[in-house]
């Protein structure tokens, strides 16, 4: 680990789990290196993120909230007993780097040992590298070191926090065909999408930036990606709220998640050698 950064700080919590809190002029962050797992990020003092407070901080469970990094592939788990949304977000990160660039940005640069994975998978080589400046620039490499094609599909599954559901509009995707997972069929979007139910929808063709509104706030949240041409939108209502273990039963009030994917027909074929970046940059507007 090279830590030459002067601007972080790391937190040895009480279940083994590291916390490294990065400040800059313009932001704080937070993230941890199990699971590479961005846990917080203020953009001048207002904090954009969304972690629940019955979240797992414990090795062999995922964290709920921040943005959980889904890989080697998004949603359910193509080999009997692997867990949904891959290994990436179980698996302790090496934290290769953490440097102050010159002009007062942090860098943080991560990557997965691939012996940790299993067979069908450990020819992969992940890194991931964080921005923290007045925005915040999170990208994902997968290198196929392989000597076979691999189906790649993944997500940078965004948290954001809001003041209410109900004052939430995400703007950039009208017009566009996703397919609805709670019916099992395309559908297409009119007008901006706001949150009256349980929402679960990949949004299909697209690398539009998206802007989440919300009317209880004096800022908007500007989400821009490249590498993706899809774009999931999650909110889990309340029956799933109460389901969920690690979420409580009324918080699906104050988030939404707008993930930065390759999913559905998005999914990438990497052949032996070849590599994809997958990049999100979020900010305050």
């Amino acid at each position: 680990m090279n830590i030459e950064s002067k601007n972080v700080v790391i937190e040895n919590t009480e279940s083994g789990l590291r916390i490294f809190h990065v400040i800059t002029a313009n932001s704080k962050c937070s993230f941890s290196n199990y699971g590479g797992h961005i846990l917080s990020f203020a953009s001048d003092g207002d904090e954009l993120l969304w972690v629940s407070a019955e979240s797992n901080f414990e090795f062999g469970k995922a964290i709920r909230g921040g943005i959980p990094v889904c890989w080697p592939y998004f949603g359910a788990a193509p080999i009997d007993g692997a867990p949904a949304h891959g290994f990436a977000r179980l698996l302790e990160w090496d934290v290769c780097s953490i440097i102050d660039l010159p002009d007062g940005r942090v860098e943080v640069k991560m990557s997965l040992d691939s012996s940790k994975l299993p067979e069908f998978c450990n020819k992969l080589a992940l890194s991931m590298t964080i921005v923290i400046g007045k925005t915040l620039q999170v990208s994902l490499t997968t290198c196929n070191q392989g000597s076979s094609d691999f189906t790649l599909s993944q997500a940078l599954h965004t948290y954001f926090n809001v003041s209410y559901i109900g004052n939430v509009a995400v703007l950039g995707l009208e017009d566009t065909d996703y397919f609805d997972s709670l019916v099992g069929k395309i559908c297409r979007q009119s007008g901006a999408i706001g949150i009256a139910e349980e929402v679960d929808r990949v949004y299909l063709d697209t690398d539009a930036t998206c802007t989440l509104s919300d009317k209880g706030k004096p800022y908007q949240v500007q989400i821009s990606k490249s590498g993706s041409r899809s774009t999931v939108v999650w909110n889990p209502w309340i029956a799933k709220s109460i389901r969920m273990a690690d979420f409580g039963d009324e918080e699906y009030w104050n988030m939404i998640c707008i993930e930065t994917t390759n999913a559905k027909s998005d999914s990438r074929i990497l052949k032996s050698g070849e590599t994809h970046t997958m990049s999100l940059e979020i900010s305050k507007k």
